[in-house]
């Protein structure tokens, strides 16, 4: 039996040690705040206006573009694009869209993040086409801009490669990419050592092995870089200018030209392993898909060459609303696409199937209150009314 004075000795000094565990976690939160406070604050939250800013407006300020742009290179004029989405489909879908034109710029004496891509001064001026848009400078962990700035030690140009999502990268990275090595004799391509394997394979695919090994450098961190080229991202996401569609297409035929086969499969893009937006009753429509003669995929273990491969040689594709949609860019004309739509709706994936001429259907879950439920019957159905459709 353990003796009164003893469990006294133990309550007293079990209660010291909560009493040390509550200070330390009160120190630690008033740590926190004046880093935030004292830090963070003065770093982020300046005035809005002194601190975002766009290509368009700094052209205006003589004292920016003498100090910062270098040069800027027209990519490609300025473009309407149409999408005759079929009557069925409401409003909603939009129809036209005007896109400006693309230019490249030679940017001197700048601060860059590897890992989201966000670009700004010396002076903490955010260029908010780096990222896409004011509204997403907040969206993402900005604490890069609290790491020692390294210099890169270059004097040659050199462009940012950031792993911003499958769907965004393929979009809005890739094709910016291309057209800077297209365009321009880059020395250094900058690329997150947390980067998907995506990325990586994207820039094999362009590159020769030497080039490659000798151009892509994987760093971690806030960097200040002397030369850096840069093509604004639009603040929209969801509307691909034509000129990137076109260059996409063109970087697949590199990749995987026209095959013997052409267009010979019929495939599900399963989300089975996503985080987000899986089919709660995908195994049934699997089954049924089947019987049907398709193939369920599953993109997330597949190279970028290997889907490219996949894709060009796909006629038909049922899928639910998800970057896997990313990859009809690669398919050839006359293709079908039956998307499975959440609510609310997004019609990226809609419109571009109609920019490419494909033959486009959509199918919305059958009760938006059962999240993620889709009518088998529908599906079917709709794959015999549209059975012999180019």
């Amino acid at each position: 039996m353990v003796k009164r004075s003893v469990l006294k000795k133990y309550i007293k000094v079990y209660g010291l040690g909560f009493t040390v565990l509550k200070s330390f976690v009160r120190l630690r939160m008033i740590l926190l705040r004046v880093l935030r406070q004292g830090v963070a604050y003065p770093i982020f939250a300046n005035p809005f206006s002194k601190m975002c800013s766009s290509l368009s407006d700094t052209l205006t300020q003589t004292d920016f573009k003498e100090a910062h742009i270098a040069s800027q290179t027209k990519i490609s004029g300025p473009v309407v694009a149409s999408y005759p989405f079929h009557g069925d489909l409401g409003p909603a879908f939009r129809r036209e869209k005007a896109y400006d034109g693309k230019w490249a710029y030679t940017l001197t004496d700048m601060n860059v993040s590897v890992e989201n891509g966000l670009v700004w001064t010396p002076k903490n001026i955010f260029l908010a086409e780096s990222i896409g848009g004011p509204n997403k400078l907040f969206s993402g962990p900005l604490e890069e801009m609290l790491f020692p700035m390294k210099d890169l030690g270059t004097d040659h140009p050199v462009i940012l490669c950031p792993d911003t999502g499958f769907y965004h990268f393929i979009f809005e990275i890739l094709p910016n990419i291309l057209h800077l090595l297209d365009n321009f004799d880059v020395s250094q391509i900058l690329v997150s050592k947390g980067a998907s394997p995506y990325v990586f394979d994207a820039l094999r695919l362009y590159l020769n092995r030497e080039d490659f090994n000798n151009k892509v450098s994987v760093i971690h961190g806030s960097w200040y870089v002397k030369k850096l080229l840069f093509i604004p991202i639009p603040p929209i996401s969801g509307f691909c200018h034509p000129f990137d569609i076109q260059r996409l297409r063109d970087f697949a035929s590199m990749v995987h030209p026209e095959p013997s086969a052409w267009m010979i499969k019929k495939i599900y893009v399963s989300r089975k392993y996503a985080t987000s937006r899986c089919v709660a009753n995908e195994a049934e429509i699997s089954a049924r898909l089947t019987t049907l003669g398709f193939e369920t995929v599953y993109l997330e273990n597949m190279s970028i060459k290997e889907q490219i491969k996949l894709f060009k040689t796909t006629h038909t594709v049922v899928a639910p609303h998800g970057a896997g949609l990313s990859n009809m860019v690669w398919m050839n004309k006359g293709c079908k696409i039956i998307e499975l739509m959440p609510t609310p709706m997004n019609d990226v994936y809609a419109r571009l199937a109609v920019f490419l001429g494909f033959s486009y259907q959509v199918i919305f879950e059958t009760d938006p209150a059962q999240s993620q439920i889709f009518s088998i019957d529908q599906i079917s159905a709709l794959l015999r009314r549209t059975r012999g459709r180019g």
